[in-house]
């Protein structure tokens, strides 16, 4: 499938770093970035090249019942600026990963909340970047 520039640049960066980081949960593997002919999920949001789903072990898998990886990663994806919203089902992460991003950006987050609950997001974070054009809405 496809992404953005800004997408790509992202995942690459936090990618990076994370390896860095978190050895241990690396390599993230990077799974629907946008429906395509391709794509054998049918996605609601990932069509316009500033979505992707990625998976990165018990970061981002909260049935694994640690937390602080899932926090680490978030934070690296608040860092690059670029980041409008995740999608976690996990209500402990939540709380530190939305202050964090109130306390180092100004900008309105995708749905007025970085980090927030939707259903099927259990087991990946689902990631959304900026637009072309630089907004999240």
């Amino acid at each position: 499938s496809r992404g953005t520039r800004r997408l790509i640049q992202v995942l690459y960066s936090v990618a990076e770093r994370w390896q860095e980081l978190r050895p241990e949960f690396s390599p993230i593997a990077i799974q629907d970035l946008n429906e395509a002919w391709c794509s054998s999920v049918d996605h609601s949001t990932h069509d316009d090249g500033t979505h992707a789903d990625l998976v990165a072990g018990c970061a981002t898998d909260n049935s694994c019942g640690n937390w602080i990886p899932a926090l680490d990663l978030a934070k690296l994806f608040i860092d690059t600026g670029e980041v409008c919203g995740i999608l976690f089902m996990d209500a402990k992460v939540q709380a530190p990963v939305n202050a964090y991003f109130a306390a180092h950006h100004q900008y309105e987050p995708w749905k007025q909340l970085l980090m927030r609950t939707v259903d099927g997001h259990d087991l990946h974070f689902h990631i959304r970047v900026k637009k072309p054009d630089g907004t999240c809405n």
